[in-house]
């Protein structure tokens, strides 16, 4: 009967097939670590940015350095922000501030007030 006899091929062969698999093992497991180290140096280079979408380390923290100088550019714009707003106000509410902005910008004298112009006409 067929189904009742056991291989005779040494590979199935359980005194055998550890050894086997463990000369297998020895003699390839560099080409493994090789290939692994090869493919992950691939996919954090960032080589294969058009198929993987992964920036890669190097882009990685070429954006992150980017990322950290507009985030101090931002802070550096809400303080602008923030001190254009207080003038704005000042404007609004403070008529000194509105006297003295008016007679900057348009030329006009205070009473009692003497301008001299050093400029060559």
């Amino acid at each position: 009967m067929r189904s009742q006899t056991k291989y005779n091929h040494r590979l199935f062969d359980s005194q055998y097939s550890s050894h086997w698999v463990m000369q297998f093992v020895d003699k390839y497991i560099h080409h493994f670590w090789l290939g692994f180290f090869f493919l992950w140096m691939i996919f954090t280079s960032g080589f294969l940015y058009s198929y993987t979408h992964s920036p890669g380390l190097l882009q990685s923290w070429q954006l992150r350095s980017l990322l950290s100088e507009k985030k101090t550019e931002l802070v550096e714009t809400e303080n602008k922000v923030v001190k254009l707003k207080k003038q704005a106000e000042a404007f609004k509410t403070n008529s000194y501030v509105q006297e003295l902005t008016i007679r900057r910008v348009l030329g006009y004298t205070a009473p009692n007030e003497i301008i001299f112009d050093f400029t060559s006409h």
